[in-house]
């Protein structure tokens, strides 16, 4: 990348990102060999008005051809979506300078200086968005061991946990990242206290965690990218150590290790649940921290300190998860108290834990696990000339689709354009609900809730472009309306809670000037309870369920192969037997992929290429199908992305 005079890289045109900000980034998951990682916006983390805040965390992972991992999260702070933007800037110009082959601490500066930038051109004069940093950086040796380096800057964390060899107790904590805030010291030294013990490398001593993020000034932050370029160098605080084969690496946000209050838990719980791989214990890690969270949530709608008891843990694990906890379950905190300042204080008034609302991102990795078939970019790339014709697209080698035969008659079913929209339309929608913080919210304090929306069909001048779906929400009532009262175009949703999280129903609606393919599309994506899709034949049935199924694959697919364009990533699919497709094995190993989609660097753009296998005979025939219709339409979406 090109330099300045001073030696530092060049900052990018920011004005030409294409920044990745708003609600649909508020729950995150991924999976890899090796490495799982989550980020969500939290449980009642809201702003002064009570609306959930957006996630202002970011994170990336990314492999390269000699075995390197990087991990990377940032968490965003500073003004009304300055910490998010701060956060989405800083993590993609790290993505940039490691994709261009940049060392961790080139790419650290840059974005620190990218975001001070920003900044500068947004005018901004006062609280200067900022974000804190933790990263990995793993490099396998030849002795079989692993170097590992920690970047730290602010309050986000990392911890390395060693396995027994017999697994006989909780694994051993062998390194940490926690170094204690200026503010904490200074105030402890102002008020008589000790000040919280440390490392010759700075970093806190074994056992004083929770004594820190307890203490006041915790969250005032000793290191940062960003800001007003004055309050932080975005220099980051390195650590260094050889980790084993099988050791696990945790990294999070502040909003995962201060509900988790002490290093202690993060070793004890995945311990006790029986996790033994990076997914199991990403997600009882996760799991235990939105329990806390909505447990601070349960204490700040108090208004005063509450007791911890069995019920409160109940209601929020199904706040949680959408279901009730399994016979036997118990808080780790059942019985103590939650006070005003979100400490658990035990009978004898000592604290023991800690809860915090927050927006929170965590990274669980295990050393030496197989990584992804991944390539570094090349080592440079030739500019073309003036005359020189422009890149080709990318291409997707498939072989030609199969017939998908639906019903008696043995005919083909063909997706319009217009159905196809509609139905994507309507499935993001439904998913939206489900997944929505305020819904879960809402569900807790009644059973039902109604929500009437107008759909409009809006044609474009362009014939050949189907018409566009918007949605206008009118009310959010708790007695269901009268379906006959309804406006044209207007349809009521009722949302209940249920076991396995928040269930959507269509009660009606007036179907006024929609077309047949929004009316199907409608019908198809949310139950009704006179089951009215039974009005369709079964061969469209078939073809919608069809239609689902290459979406679901399409969206599976472009979350990773928008990873990046300058490497080379291998990304197998597997067919399961309950119709779905996944890029990971069963656990059994039992089905075969059904091939592999190759992401391909090509200079300034990059090519898909799918190979595929011998179909298994136990395959529905509809399958290969499906598979071909997503390969195309990905390669399509990312062909209109090219700029």
């Amino acid at each position: 990348m090109a330099r300045d005079p001073q030696g530092r890289i060049v900052i990018p045109d920011l004005a030409g990102l294409d920044l990745r900000l708003g609600e649909y980034m508020h729950l995150v998951r991924e999976e890899g060999r090796g490495y799982a990682a989550v980020s969500y916006r939290g449980i009642g983390y809201v702003d002064e008005a009570g609306r959930l805040k957006h996630n202002e965390d970011r994170h990336l992972i990314m492999n390269f051809s000699d075995g390197r991992r990087v991990s990377v999260i940032i968490d965003g702070a500073g003004g009304h979506e300055g910490g998010e933007r701060a956060a989405e800037i800083g993590i993609r110009m790290v993505e940039r300078a490691l994709t261009e082959g940049e060392s961790m601490e080139d790419a650290i500066d840059l974005a620190h200086r990218a975001i001070v930038q920003d900044n500068q051109n947004q005018g901004i004069r006062a609280h200067h968005p900022f974000a804190v940093l933790i990263a990995s950086e793993l490099t396998p040796q030849a002795d079989g061991n692993t170097h590992a380096r920690f970047f730290t800057l602010g309050d986000a964390e990392a911890v390395v946990l060693r396995p027994l060899a017999d697994h006989s107790a909780p694994p051993e904590i062998i390194h940490w990242t926690l170094r204690p805030s200026p503010a904490v010291q200074m105030f402890r030294s102002q008020q008589g206290v000790p000040m919280i013990p440390t490392l010759p490398d700075g970093r806190i001593t074994r056992g004083q965690t929770l004594i820190h993020h307890t203490a006041w000034g915790a969250n005032v932050p000793n290191g940062g990218i960003g800001g007003n370029g004055r309050s932080f160098n975005g220099r980051p605080h390195i650590t260094e150590v050889v980790l084993q084969r099988g050791d696990s690496i945790f990294l999070a946000s502040d909003g995962g290790t201060e509900s988790l209050s002490s290093y202690d838990v993060i070793s004890h719980l995945p311990f006790y649940a029986r996790a033994v791989n990076e997914v199991q214990i990403r997600d009882v890690l996760f799991l235990e921290t939105l329990i806390c969270m909505d447990l601070a949530r349960q204490q700040l709608e108090a208004g005063a300190a509450i007791e911890l008891t069995h019920e409160r843990y109940v209601a929020a694990y199904q706040a949680a998860t959408g279901e009730a906890p399994p016979e036997g379950w118990r808080g780790a905190f059942e019985g103590h108290t939650l006070g005003t300042d979100l400490h658990v204080r035990n009978a004898r008034g000592q604290t023991v834990g800690s809860f915090k609302p927050d927006n929170v991102t965590m990274i669980v990795q295990t050393v030496g696990a197989e990584a992804p078939v991944c390539e570094s970019p090349p080592a440079s790339t030739s500019e073309p000339g003036p005359s020189a014709s422009p890149p080709p697209p990318p291409v997707v080698v498939i072989p030609p689709p199969r017939a998908v035969t639906a019903g008696d008659s043995g005919e083909t079913q063909v997706i319009s354009s217009s159905l196809r929209q509609a139905m994507e339309f309507f499935t993001n929608l439904r998913t939206a609900f489900v997944e929505m913080g305020w819904v879960r919210e809402r569900l807790q304090e009644v059973s039902t809730i109604y929500t009437v929306f107008d759909i409009n069909e809006t044609p474009s001048a362009d014939a050949s472009i189907p018409p566009s779906l918007t949605r206008g929400l009118t009310a959010f009532p708790e007695e269901c309306p009268a379906v006959e009262a309804l406006n044209p175009n207007h349809l009521v949703l009722e949302i209940t809670r249920g076991p396995d999280g928040p269930r959507v129903r269509l009660v009606g609606f007036n179907r006024g000037s929609l077309s047949e393919d929004t009316v199907t599309a409608l019908l198809a994506r949310f139950p009704a309870a006179d089951d009215l899709t039974q009005r369709f034949s079964p061969a469209i049935r078939q073809a919608v369920q069809n239609e689902e199924r290459v979406i679901s694959l399409v969206d599976l697919l472009d979350q990773h192969v928008r990873m990046g364009t300058r490497h080379r990533v291998a990304i197998p699919i597997y067919w399961t037997p309950e119709g779905g497709f996944s890029i990971n094995p069963p656990s059994d190993h039992s089905l075969p992929p059904l091939g592999t989609l190759f992401r391909e660097p090509m200079g300034d753009h990059f090519r898909l290429r799918y190979e595929w296998v011998p179909t298994p005979p136990d395959m529905p025939a509809e399958i290969p199908s499906i598979v071909s219709q997503a390969l195309q339409r990905l390669i399509q979406r990312h062909s209109r992305r090219r700029p």
